[in-house]
């Protein structure tokens, strides 16, 4: 899965676009990068349309606890996922719904969408 990240500091927001089929393996490595970027505390749009997954229930659920363990400590803005592929829509909502629990109401909202212009709005 490749991966691009932008960091649009004018609109304090992170573009992430991922292509292909998206991995746990994929994702892990992502968090990986990301974790020594502490200081960037915008807004996220992640970018899924046109992926699909492989994830099971499992790994989203772990994935779910690890940001939140693991991000707990810096603030982070709102997250927007946006997902056309209907599994890939269902278990972004998952991740949503979980991080969500996991986070016990003080974790930054995700949203899901299968529009990015809605996903837009909704970070503005």
């Amino acid at each position: 899965m490749p991966v691009t990240v932008t960091v649009d500091h004018a609109q304090r927001r992170v573009l992430v676009r991922c292509s292909g089929v998206v991995t746990y393996a994929d994702i892990e490595s992502h968090v990986q990068i990301e974790e020594p970027h502490a200081e960037v505390t915008h807004s996220g749009l992640v970018d899924l349309r046109g992926c699909g997954t492989d994830m099971s229930v499992d790994e989203v659920r772990a994935l779910a606890y690890r940001i939140h363990t693991r991000w707990s400590h810096r603030y982070r803005g709102p997250t927007a996922i946006v997902a056309d592929d209907d599994v890939m829509y269902g278990m972004a909502r998952l991740f949503a719904t979980l991080s969500e629990v996991t986070g016990n109401g003080i974790s930054p909202p995700i949203e899901v969408f299968r529009d990015i212009e809605d996903a837009e709005q909704w970070l503005s």
